[in-house]
């Protein structure tokens, strides 16, 4: 600045310091954020390891299951995340495909072992009326014998062609609210005749059970199970079908004095065409238990078999109430 005698004042001062303290900030930044940037990588590292191990378990799994191992299930560590909600649904799906595929793997082997003697009944019966084509008695008889295996041969494939449309989940459509207590005293009102016939007491025990099903599918079951009881109890025995409510919530149980069915058997003939050691001489295809199973299966019921001591008790556990 100009003074009043003509001078100038110049005034200033030395920013150095201000400088390098400048150049210290960023330089700092610089290697701070480097060493961060260097920590976060190596925890990211560090901490991926872990999930990256369980995604190589859960792709070794999905590898044995799609070469058809349906053994397999997807490693659970139990941690509740992501991963796990993934391989308890893939579980649950490939538990769901071996079922089927086992119960096709069954079937076939049924159907080849099963219809095997009705068919070759009516090719041997054709064979002999071509030996013996003018005798018009051998004829009749010989037809009236082909038609009949050929009908049994046609009504078992009905039945399994019902049966897949079932496990197919195509019946739902007929589903609405409906209350088992009362199918439960129709289906005894259409046997109760069956069992006075055979001198057995039949014992019903209901209550108001409101579901959500189809009615007529569900009669078809019940109607099957306690056919099953009163063709295999002991005549002048008991049985009793009964709705009850337990620890292990809402149930219905079949029970009969019958023989029974032995411990080892009872996941057998829960599968199509099987037959228990005590029904080979009581006319049967070995389907109507597959039929049931597969019935309350599309409602979502379970059906498990136990020693009624002496006999068979037959429960349908049904969903809990929402």
């Amino acid at each position: 600045m100009r003074t009043h005698d003509g001078e100038t004042l110049l005034v200033g001062r030395d920013i150095s310091l201000l400088r390098d303290l400048r150049h210290t900030i960023l330089e700092t930044l610089i290697v701070s954020g480097l060493l961060t940037l260097l920590c976060v990588a190596t925890a990211a590292i560090w901490f991926s390891r872990a999930p990256l191990r369980r995604v190589r378990a859960l792709q070794r799994a999905s590898r044995e299951i799609a070469a058809g191992d349906f053994s397999v299930r997807m490693p659970i560590a139990g941690r509740h995340d992501e991963l796990d909600q993934f391989a308890t649904t893939v579980n649950a799906t490939v538990e769901e495909v071996g079922r089927v595929v086992a119960q096709v793997k069954g079937a076939t082997d049924g159907i080849a072992h099963d219809l095997r003697t009705p068919l070759t009944r009516v090719r041997a019966t054709l064979n002999a009326l071509r030996h013996h084509p003018h005798d018009a008695a051998d004829v009749t008889a010989g037809i009236r014998q082909a038609t009949g295996d050929l009908d049994l041969v046609l009504e078992r494939f009905a039945a399994l062609l019902r049966i897949s449309e079932l496990e197919a989940g195509r019946r739902r459509a007929g589903f609405r609210t409906i209350d088992l207590g009362i199918l439960i005293t129709q289906v005894a009102d259409l046997y109760e005749p069956l069992a006075e016939d055979r001198d057995i007491t039949l014992s019903v025990a209901t209550r108001r059970c409101p579901v959500e099903g189809d009615d007529k599918l569900l009669f078809e079951a019940l109607s099957n199970l306690l056919d099953n009881a009163i063709k295999f109890g002991k005549p002048g025995g008991r049985v009793s079908m009964a709705m009850i409510e337990d620890a292990g919530g809402r149930a219905i149980e079949v029970r009969d004095d019958g023989p029974g069915i032995a411990a080892d058997e009872r996941d057998a003939v829960l599968r199509r065409f099987h037959r228990g050691q005590g029904a080979q001489g009581i006319a049967g295809s070995g389907l109507g238990l597959s039929l049931v199973v597969a019935i309350l299966h599309l409602h979502g019921f379970r059906l498990d078999l136990s020693d009624a001591a002496p006999g068979l008790c037959v429960r349908i556990s049904l969903p809990q109430r929402e």
